[in-house]
């Protein structure tokens, strides 16, 4: 299952409109992962087959930086308040994330858009003076 961590706000105020947010995502045929359900204990893979996930550092060499950089990218886009969040793992083994291959086009999707270097701000550039 593929999808989004999104936990249900704590203010009852926001509750409606939170949920009115996942069905909307669901009505659009996305999956949500809500509380519980985001970890599970995953069925162990058919007899005879090897299942394989990416690593961090595995994606981050399709974009030419570190698996650290795509740490970086999950926590500073976890909460989807800046830019929509980091696709979720699929798999987490012994606390290190996975996510299956076949989700590449997701996750080079979801780097499109990524807000570049510099973006939201900083310091405004000094105007010339004519002279």
């Amino acid at each position: 299952m593929t999808g989004y961590l999104i936990p249900p706000p704590a203010d009852p105020r926001q509750r409606a409109e939170w949920e009115a947010g996942v069905a909307a995502r669901q009505h659009a045929g996305l999956s949500v992962l809500v509380g519980d359900d985001y970890l599970t204990d995953g069925r162990p893979a058919p007899l005879g087959t090897v299942l394989r996930y990416l690593t961090r550092d595995d994606i981050g060499a399709w974009f030419g930086v570190s698996g650290d950089a795509v740490r970086k990218w999950q926590e500073r886009y976890a909460d989807g308040e800046t830019y929509r969040p980091f696709p979720a793992p699929d798999v987490i083994l012994g606390g290190t994330p996975g996510w299956s291959p076949h989700r590449e086009a997701e996750i080079y999707a979801w780097h499109k858009g990524k807000p570049g270097r510099g973006a939201g701000g900083g310091r405004p550039r000094k105007e010339r003076q004519p002279e």
